[in-house]
């Protein structure tokens, strides 16, 4: 599966677009990747392409599941804090 020429990035605006070709995203301070999954193997890449699949070990095994699947992913990492009940960076 090719990757990119470089992984989809926010944009900020001080109004909300309206219409059908727009998605929204909220801004949780995380650490943007994208996930290749490639019925069982999975790569995990940075912003800038570089492989990521050690830095985050537990994303890599929550997307174990999509074993059989071919699909990338584009997404955030976010490090949830129960105790404050926010993310934390």
């Amino acid at each position: 599966m090719r990757l990119p020429r470089e992984p989809m990035a926010p944009i900020f605006s001080e109004t909300i677009p309206q219409g059908s070709d727009w998605g929204y995203q909220l801004k949780w301070d995380g650490v943007r990747i994208l996930a290749v999954v490639d019925q069982g193997d999975i790569r995990l890449y940075s912003r800038k392409l570089l492989r990521k699949d050690n830095v985050y070990p537990e994303v890599v095994r929550s997307l174990a599941s999509l074993k059989q699947k071919r699909c990338l992913l584009d997404g955030e990492v976010v490090a949830f804090d129960p105790a404050e009940n926010r993310p934390v960076f």
